[in-house]
């Protein structure tokens, strides 16, 4: 059962989607929001994740593992370093894709990757 915020942001909670690629970034929001009736906050980079988490308080955060400045493993230690961020899931979207690379991101603490098409 939702609680009234999860029913006030939509019917599946809010995602927090960080990805340096706007049009990646514009196909995951139109989706989220249309088909899967999520609220979608989008962020352009690590540094933009970080500010804008403590006030968008997401359900989940898909996020870009190759981004410059701040690639997506730091942001993700950086995330769950957070005040009350420690247990937030954290998906990878990415084309990196090799086992190693996926065993990686689930020893970081990650939650199973989604995969972007290349």
């Amino acid at each position: 059962m939702m609680n009234a915020a999860q029913q006030a942001k939509g019917l599946g909670g809010h995602i927090l989607c960080v990805d340096d690629e706007q049009d990646i970034l514009a196909i995951s929001q139109a989706s989220l929001e249309t088909i899967g009736g999520f609220a979608v906050t989008c962020c352009n980079s690590g540094a933009e994740a970080l500010r804008s988490i403590q006030e968008t308080k997401p359900d989940l955060v898909l996020l870009d593992v190759m981004m410059p400045l701040m690639g997506g493993p730091a942001t993700l230690k950086a995330i769950h370093n957070l005040p009350g961020c420690a247990d937030l899931p954290i998906v990878f979207m990415t084309a990196r894709v090799q086992p190693d690379e996926i065993k990686a991101y689930l020893d970081l603490g990650a939650a199973p990757s989604y995969f972007k098409a290349i």
